[in-house]
């Protein structure tokens, strides 16, 4: 009733290729793009936040300017893994400060509303 279609990019996928969205674009179709990060607590270290950074600068800069992209989600169910599964319970406050702040303040630079 709202005259809209949306299609879920899942986040336990692939990024699409680029015709992928353009067709999106063309034929109107909004996307609820979640980032690849789906169902589990990843490490934290610098190496691989290091390999996030990278992952997300590139696709998020990629794809930004597609109208089709309505939403992004960054985790999948790992928002309902940290707050309800005990998964934040075995890090320490600087730990889950920086996996916490870290994300939310790049995905804030690279996609800003």
């Amino acid at each position: 009733k709202a005259n809209y279609n949306m299609l879920r990019v899942w986040g336990g996928g692939t990024y699409e290729a680029d015709i992928f969205y353009d067709l999106c674009d063309e034929a109107g179709i909004l996307l609820f793009h979640d980032l690849m990060f789906a169902g589990g607590m990843y490490p934290g270290n610098a190496s691989f936040l290091r390999n996030v950074e990278e992952e997300l600068t590139e696709q998020i800069t990629r794809l930004r300017n597609h109208p089709s992209i309505a939403f992004w989600n960054g985790n999948n169910e790992i928002q309902e893994g940290w707050d309800n599964w005990g998964w934040k319970g075995n890090m320490t406050e600087e730990v889950k400060s920086l996996l916490y702040g870290w994300f939310e303040d790049l995905f804030l630079e690279l996609a800003p509303s």
